[in-house]
């Protein structure tokens, strides 16, 4: 019980990948992520929705490559997710990079093959 009344929660996943892309791009981000996952804390936490938030603010801010770095953190964690592909590849698209956009969104077609929107993004990437 004492333990939890001591209790100070520290930062937030999100203000730490974003420290630490601004410090130091994709590379610090993942270690901040591996980091946070390993905390005995944060074993069991699902985190894809949050990175993924992240990932799209930074798109919408036009932060493109920060955008993609998150994003590339979020394929890491989640590989067997077709939205975590399905957003890289919005992000590569956005970046005007077609060639790596319908990689991702292959990719995650092949996680997912009925994935709506990697579906219609590649029929019209491939138009």
């Amino acid at each position: 019980m004492d333990a939890i009344l001591k209790f100070v929660p520290g930062r937030g996943l999100v203000e730490q990948l974003t420290g630490a892309l601004k410090s130091g791009g994709y590379e610090a981000a993942s270690k901040a992520y591996q980091a946070f996952r390993q905390d005995p804390a944060h074993a069991y936490l699902e985190t894809e929705g949050d990175v993924n938030r992240l990932g799209y603010d930074l798109l919408r801010d036009e932060k493109i490559d920060d955008a993609i770095a998150i994003f590339r953190v979020n394929v890491e964690a989640y590989p067997q997710s077709a939205n975590t592909y399905d957003s890289l590849a919005e992000a590569y698209l956005k970046k005007g990079n077609k060639d790596e956009a319908i990689k991702y969104y292959s990719k995650a077609l092949e996680v997912n093959p009925n994935f709506a929107s990697a579906i219609e993004a590649l029929r019209q990437l491939k138009q």
